[in-house]
């Protein structure tokens, strides 16, 4: 009975794979908080299917979680909102979506109160700074993150331009890519793609089109707040992607809600799948 047990000899490599397995259960029982042991356990169970490369975000509702939170600013709406973001970010990342897209500020938010206006430029700018400090410089480079804004940047304020650019440059070759559309609007990305089309003097087709835009096409993009609107974003790219509504706004935006996106992805993907190979064939 005992040449099978650890003193025995003859299973060594399958008795050290016993005891690992057994010291891991009794770390995760004893160590980790009961929270983060079913996280890591969904994220598992949802790494079993098909994981989306890129997932876009409208991030919809901080003006109105201020006022239902009683808050006195909208302003205050925002900053909850980028608090959500980075959360949103890291549940991405460590699900292992690859290519992040967000709706920062649209074009059409320029014709809001100024006041509101001024705040988003500041918040924006003063969040940039701190990403691109010398002490948050190593650890932006340990996780892997390929920063880029799209959008008219040449109508911001010179200072967030100046912001922008230190973050891009600062973005080496990485193993994620986080797009943040900020003064931008599907219409627009496609009126500088047809721009680029006639400069060149190329013909102006949906396959030109397509090569020129700025962004890839989403395989899930979801809105906050139940607003089943796309708000002029991604309307090219978006044609056969999986849209996804969540009736909270976005400071509200959770873990949960992102594992209920993926899964709905995943029950989804086959039907997409087949109509993309009919839409090549035809």
């Amino acid at each position: 009975a005992s040449a099978g047990c650890v003193g025995g000899g003859t299973h060594p490599q399958k008795a050290r794979r016993m005891l690992t397995l057994v010291a891991s259960a009794a770390y995760l029982v004893v160590v980790v908080p009961a929270a983060k042991v079913v996280r890591l356990l969904v994220i598992w169970v949802l790494s079993q299917g098909a994981i989306p490369r890129h997932v876009a975000f409208i991030m919809d509702g901080n003006r109105r979680f201020a006022r239902k939170k009683h808050m006195g600013s909208v302003t205050k709406g925002h900053s909850a909102g980028f608090s959500s973001l980075q959360m949103v970010m890291k549940n991405c990342f460590d699900l292992g979506v690859k290519e992040l897209t967000v709706y920062g500020f649209s074009l059409e938010n320029f014709k809001r109160k100024e006041e509101e206006v001024q705040f988003l430029m500041k918040l924006a700018e003063d969040k940039l700074r701190v990403i691109t400090s010398p002490e948050n410089r190593k650890a932006a480079e340990q996780n892997g993150v390929l920063i880029k804004f799209i959008g008219a940047k040449e109508l911001l304020p010179k200072s967030l331009q100046e912001c922008i650019s230190v973050a891009e440059d600062e973005s080496s070759p990485k193993l994620v890519e986080m797009n943040v559309c900020f003064a931008y609007t599907s219409r627009w990305e496609i009126a500088v793609a047809v721009e680029q089309i006639a400069k060149e003097g190329g013909n102006i087709t949906s396959e030109a089109i397509s090569k020129k835009l700025q962004l890839s096409p989403p395989d899930i993009l979801v809105r906050t707040s139940g607003e089943h609107r796309f708000s002029d974003f991604l309307l090219w790219q978006g044609a056969q992607s999986v849209f996804m509504v969540h009736d909270i706004f976005w400071p509200e935006y959770s873990f949960w809600n992102l594992v209920s996106a993926i899964l709905y992805y995943q029950w989804a993907l086959p039907e997409i799948s087949r109509r993309k190979a009919v839409n090549m064939n035809a």
